[in-house]
């Protein structure tokens, strides 16, 4: 945070200051307490935003490293956000998975049900808005992989749904598992 200390009290030098970067604009002559004041201001700011951009790190590095692919896509089933973990589980990288539909990437009875469930937790918003499911997804390869969905609905400002996010895993072994008993 820059903190201008200067003798121009011109509202064009004090654009200027702002456009270069600066933070704060205390024109002479000042109290000491004014200054003390706004530095330590500044100082707080700048201690919350250190301690914001490390949460956002925290969080992102929750997400990249996550073994379960983490989702988020609108409610036309259109994948606004994947985490790398979808490259494991279906072959896609984040990119080509970013952007598509739900529909490239199940069967049309898959997709089916995956819609309902969505419907559902659309129907019960207020009260339940959260799904847990299992279907399954296409690998980038062709074959089907069994999958456990969970998912819950975001809402905007006036409590109108506007996405879902989710998390998906791969459920092939224990479902090999219960079959083998």
């Amino acid at each position: 945070h820059v903190l201008m200390l200067t003798a121009v009290s011109d509202p064009t030098a004090k654009q200027r200051a702002f456009a270069a970067g600066a933070a704060d604009y205390l024109v002479k002559p000042f109290s000491p307490q004014d200054f003390v004041s706004r530095v330590r201001t500044h100082a707080r700011l700048s201690r919350v935003e250190r301690a914001l951009a490390d949460s956002g790190y925290q969080y992102k590095l929750l997400a990249e490293n996550s073994i379960d692919v983490i989702w988020q896509m609108d409610l036309d089933f259109n994948f606004q956000y994947v985490n790398p973990a979808i490259e494991s589980l279906l072959g896609y990288t984040v990119a080509e998975w970013t952007g598509s539909n739900l529909r490239q990437h199940s069967t049309k009875a898959a997709f089916k049900y995956m819609r309902s469930m969505l419907g559902r937790a659309l129907a019960h918003a207020k009260t339940k808005p959260t799904v847990e499911f299992e279907s399954e997804l296409r690998h980038k390869d062709g074959w089907s992989v069994p999958v456990e969905i969970r998912g819950r609905l975001l809402f905007n400002e006036h409590g109108t749904p506007m996405c879902a996010q989710g998390s998906t895993r791969d459920i092939s072994l224990r479902q090999a598992q219960e079959q083998a008993n």
